[in-house]
């Protein structure tokens, strides 16, 4: 029984190694790094407490011969998933490459056999292949070889090739972050977002998160949306939104931030608490200069009228964490003579009715944090029912591996009524 397990996260991992201990032919094979999820959560909020029975199974406690349940995050990484991912690598069972799609590998969606199940014709999987990386090491080793080959075979091999495997099964376990949402209501797009974003500007999903070095050399940030995603940016930004100057704008749909997250029981109490201090210190100290503003004002009024000739009145300061609760962004613009992205934002009645029904919010960097929906292009060529195809990943509002990794008792006894244990 030869198996591929799609993805390179937790669940990947761990599936394929169940199913290899039962001895099967597996191949984990997925596009980024191995749990490179995990690993940012290690290096940016190592110190986040976690329950680890939502993480970690018994299978591979025993496998690796983990003595001590992790309780960090620092500690999941680094005592439970990289030597997971090492042993699992040292037998071969990792492989980098791009899938591109799954099929058949000759019935149509709805074609059926003769006397047969669908499993009797293979899966098929695709892979994207870059021959242009492959080629320039081979020149780097022999230059002579770009003179042999030309400018239009070169030119040519910059095009993505794909190559293919088969496979008897397909373990779907790409996991909750496929296709991020975009910015517009209805998790569609916004008015001339995808031209917008094609020029720079927009990121989105977890790509705000590996990119934070670049958005840390903004001044003016605005977060889309009050996902999980949206919530461990704004604290990644916690540092950087202290210096002077630095502006952080988060808009949500939500008429109470974050309000799903703080009420998600799979989110660690840690974050959430950390969520909520952050937010209350930046409102609490805004306040307190406003009221500082307040009384200087006051005194400004007694002043004679020279003297408030000479000294102006102070201003207000505007606060440099600033929330748009129950806002949709409808529009996002650059404008030919102003530096910066303009967001649209609009709020109909019923969320409320005393805030501005329109408002224009100018900023240097746009992080779509809303949340991910399916790639429903991936398994497009198979039937709705596909016997052999299991999706590990239906449910994408899932924030950690346990309710996918609670599949695999489920995905066993399937799989043995049609394969028998090596």
């Amino acid at each position: 029984m030869k198996i591929a397990v799609v993805g390179s996260g937790p669940v990947a991992f761990e599936v394929g190694l169940s199913f290899y201990l039962e001895g099967a032919d597996v191949r984990i094979i997925g596009h980024q790094n191995p749990c490179s999820k995990l690993i940012m959560m290690a290096e940016n909020f190592g110190h986040l407490l976690l329950d680890p029975e939502k993480y970690i199974t018994s299978l591979g406690r025993e496998f690796i011969g983990l003595q001590k349940d992790p309780k960090t995050f620092q500690d999941l990484w680094s005592n439970y998933y990289e030597p997971l991912i090492q042993k699992i690598s040292g037998l071969g069972l990792w492989h980098q490459r791009e899938v591109l799609r799954v099929q058949k590998r000759f019935l149509d969606s709805q074609e059926n056999i003769e006397d047969h199940t669908r499993l009797y014709d293979l899966f098929r999987l695709i892979y994207g292949l870059n021959p242009s990386g492959l080629v320039e090491e081979q020149i780097k080793e022999n230059p002579e070889l770009k003179e042999k080959l030309g400018p239009e075979m070169l030119d040519s091999l910059k095009n993505q090739a794909e190559s293919f495997e088969d496979f008897d099964l397909v373990f779907d376990c790409r996991g909750p972050c496929q296709r991020p949402i975009p910015l517009g209501a209805g998790n569609h797009y916004a008015l001339n977002e995808r031209s917008v974003a094609e020029m720079g500007g927009v990121l989105y999903g977890i790509e705000g998160l590996k990119q934070l070095e670049e958005i840390k050399s903004q001044k003016v940030v605005t977060i889309v949306g009050s996902s999980t995603q949206s919530a461990l940016l704004f604290l990644s930004l916690k540092t950087w939104l202290e210096v002077d100057g630095n502006i952080l704008n988060i808009i949500s749909t939500e008429n109470s931030l974050f309000q799903k997250v703080l009420k998600n029981n799979q989110i660690s109490d840690s974050l959430k608490n950390e969520l909520k201090a952050l937010i209350y210190k930046h409102m609490e100290t805004w306040r307190q200069e406003c009221l500082k503003t307040e009384e200087a004002v006051h005194q400004w009024r007694e002043l004679p009228l020279h003297e408030k000739t000479k000294n102006p009145q102070p201003q207000f300061p505007e606060p440099k964490l600033r929330l748009f609760e129950g806002y949709s962004v409808t529009s996002v613009d650059r404008l030919i003579d102003r530096d910066g992205l303009f967001l649209t934002l609009e709020i109909p009645e019923w969320r409320d009715s005393e805030k501005k029904e329109m408002v224009t919010v100018a900023q240097d960097k746009v992080i779509a944090a809303v949340g991910y929906r399916p790639d429903e292009e991936f398994s497009l060529g198979l039937n709705a029912d596909e016997p052999g195809y299991f999706n590990f990943s239906r449910d994408l509002t899932t924030e950690t591996p346990m309710p996918s990794l609670e599949l695999i008792p489920l995905v066993k006894s399937e799989v043995f009524k049609y394969f028998t244990k090596a």
